[in-house]
């Protein structure tokens, strides 16, 4: 236990030191006491905001982080002990060596979020990737379905056009073709009267030649979750084809599946840019907490209500797990910072 209290010395003396500093900074007593106020109602608005995420959560979902936080911990103490055994090996006593005991530490948790990014990345690809689509040949034409084009904007911040936007439009008016869609959603963000993605993708829809008479607006398609979840409860489909690039159908099929909704995707082209896929990989993360932590709802409408937990049955044995789950990373945790 001397590491674990070399390392909250290490806390004490950087939080001291933070506070000489910030005092250098400052002409006056006064000046920086009106600062150090400020930093207080900045941490109470952050907490506040941390709180905000929770407000949806049911008990399903305080469960589901107990077994995520309890799974997060064991995979960290398992990396710890596997480093500590590596270095071991090398020659290294790392419980002798104070800075090298938090490097191990700062490893492992590094190396647990990374595996849990993986492992979600994962997951959402392993579901997501066999139900999309790369060309209209391979669509069974004898059956009708609705079609949802998933919102982006036109226009880039230099006023260039959009290879995403143009290549979204370019897919629909290519399926509507094949004869097989009912409906056309345009589901995006309209935020205020000077940035409308329904309306723009329904002009450049019209203007391609489908009916103006089959295309249906979603205004409140701010994100990917808000469209699908009013796909199925604002305008009642039940069944669809989302149309967007391949990377972000990944996580629009997902949340099709955890809602109910039988759905595939029709791949745009596009071509996947290195700030887009570290986006994308950090998205789908979210996109679990989102569904299994954090319950989070659409900006407008709501997802449909769980049934409620009961202390019996099935429910009884999984909260049951969740407990032992809990007890088992808690005993690991205390052999990781012995």
């Amino acid at each position: 236990m001397k590491s674990v209290r070399f390392f909250l010395y290490l806390l004490v003396l950087g939080f001291f030191s933070f506070l000489f500093v910030l005092r250098l900074a400052f002409d006056s007593w006064e000046a920086y006491g009106s600062a150090l106020l400020d930093m207080e109602s900045y941490l109470v608005h952050s907490g506040r905001h941390l709180r905000r995420y929770f407000v949806h959560a049911d008990l399903w979902n305080w469960l589901g982080l107990v077994a995520l936080v309890s799974t997060l911990l064991i995979v960290f103490t398992l990396l710890d002990f596997m480093l500590r055994k590596w270095l071991l090996r090398k020659g290294v006593a790392t419980w002798r060596d104070h800075f090298r005991w938090l490097g191990v530490k700062l490893a492992s948790f590094t190396l647990t979020g990374a595996t849990f990014v993986f492992f979600s990345n994962y997951l959402v690809m392993y579901y997501a990737m066999p139900r999309i689509v790369y060309d209209t040949a391979s669509f069974n034409r004898q059956a009708e379905v609705d079609m949802i084009v998933l919102g982006t904007r036109k226009f880039m911040d230099n006023r260039s056009l959009n290879v995403y936007y143009e290549a979204r439009m370019e897919a629909a008016t290519a399926l509507y073709k094949t004869g097989m869609i009912r409906r056309v959603i345009v589901s995006g963000d309209r935020r205020d009267d000077t940035y409308d993605e329904p309306r723009c993708m329904r002009q450049d829809l019209i203007q391609r030649g489908i009916p103006s008479a089959v295309i249906v607006m979603d205004k409140a398609g701010f994100r990917t979750l808000d469209s699908v979840v009013r796909l199925k409860n604002e305008f009642g489909f039940s069944r669809a084809v989302f149309v967007s690039q391949g990377f972000h159908l990944q996580r629009a099929l997902f949340l099709a599946w955890y809602f109910s909704i039988d759905a595939y995707g029709f791949n745009s082209e596009g071509r996947l840019t290195g700030k887009m896929a570290a986006r994308e990989l950090l998205a789908k993360p979210k996109l679990l907490l989102d569904l299994f932590i954090l319950n989070t709802q659409p900006t407008e409408g709501h997802t449909d209500m769980r049934r409620a937990w009961r202390l019996e049955g099935d429910d009884l044995i999984l909260f049951g797990f969740t407990l032992a789950l809990l007890f088992v990373a808690l005993y690991f945790s205390f052999l990781a910072f012995e």
